[in-house]
């Protein structure tokens, strides 16, 4: 099933060059050959092939396919694997900057790093994942991990956002019934990039 087939995918990217005798099958999956294959899995095996290979012309095609198509999860995780090319992705960046006006938040916030990752410049990508950090809580463990990569430096008022959150006693994600244990690993890791953003280390 679809779980399944991500988490292979996911396990494959993480083993990088390691995983080349999938590559094969890998690119039959982004060329659509495997039946039933969901446009969400073939962007994960694009970046599954790039992991392995390192070559975008193998699979800047079908990314750039994906983020123009009809699928909104091909289009939010073919935005994410972009964004892992870096400057190799650059070729997507019209493509990206098109789902900064994308009806789905999340959409919109991969799109933003990803763009942000692959010209090296925050300007375009910055205002929407400030507004993402606002307006959407949950979504900060996300923006700050790009400011973390990123750096804070190139960002108007990044600094400040982090350091905010870094000082504030009571956390976004705190309710009356109290917080899961789920919710306090989301709450650590968020403080954990935010200080990487304030320091610029790893």
């Amino acid at each position: 099933g679809g779980p399944v087939v991500g988490e292979a995918l996911r396990t494959l990217t993480a083993f990088g060059p390691a995983a080349g005798p999938a590559a094969p099958e890998l690119r039959m999956l982004i060329g659509g050959a495997s039946a039933g294959v969901s446009a969400e899995a073939g962007a994960q095996a694009a970046g599954a092939l790039w992991a392995i290979e390192r070559e975008a012309d193998a699979v800047l095609p079908a990314l750039c396919g994906l983020l123009n198509g009809p699928d909104p999860d091909g289009r939010r995780t073919a935005a994410s694997v972009a964004g892992t090319l870096g400057a190799a992705g650059a070729e997507t960046a019209p493509l990206l900057g098109s789902l900064l006006r994308s009806p789905d938040p999340w959409t919109r916030i991969e799109a933003a790093t990803a763009l942000w990752r692959v010209t090296g410049d925050p300007r375009r990508a910055w205002p929407v994942l400030r507004r993402a950090w606002t307006e959407m809580p949950h979504a900060r463990v996300r923006v700050a991990g790009a400011l973390a990569e990123l750096s804070t430096r190139e960002a108007e008022g990044a600094d400040r956002l982090v350091d905010r959150e870094l000082l504030t006693v009571r956390r976004h994600n705190a309710t009356g019934g109290g917080a899961g244990g789920h919710d306090i690993f989301d709450d650590e890791r968020l403080l954990a990039l935010c200080r990487r953003a304030v320091t610029g280390t790893p």
